[in-house]
């Protein structure tokens, strides 16, 4: 389940990988997923738009996990970044702020890398 606050809408995208992503995405702007499984996944990958400045802050379960940070670009950047492994059912917060008038974020993904 996905809970969007702010301007960020689900909707198709022929730039996204899968045809759809959260667009229309402004500073302030946070979508919340809950209920995902994980298995000591410890580096995660955002697949991100902007037309600026952004900063993506992970937090899971309310606890800060990790920042990315893209500057305005063509088409989609694929952001990486450590995370301590995680194991379990948790909820994931993507929040987003900085200078950008418009970003959309196509997917996420946590892999193990090592």
């Amino acid at each position: 389940a996905c809970e969007m606050r702010g301007n960020v809408r689900f909707a198709g995208d022929v730039d996204a990988s899968s045809g759809y992503a959260l667009t229309e995405i402004c500073s302030g702007d946070s979508a919340l997923y809950r209920y995902l499984c994980f298995d000591g996944e410890n580096t995660v990958m955002l697949n991100l738009r902007t037309d600026g400045e952004l900063r993506g802050e992970l937090y899971l379960d309310g606890w800060y996990l990790a920042c990315l940070t893209a500057n305005a670009g063509e088409g989609y950047q694929h952001l990486t970044a450590p995370v301590p492994a995680v194991t379990g059912i948790h909820s994931l917060e993507l929040r987003f702020y900085g200078t950008f008038s418009r970003a959309a974020l196509s997917d996420f993904v946590f892999f193990r890398e090592g």
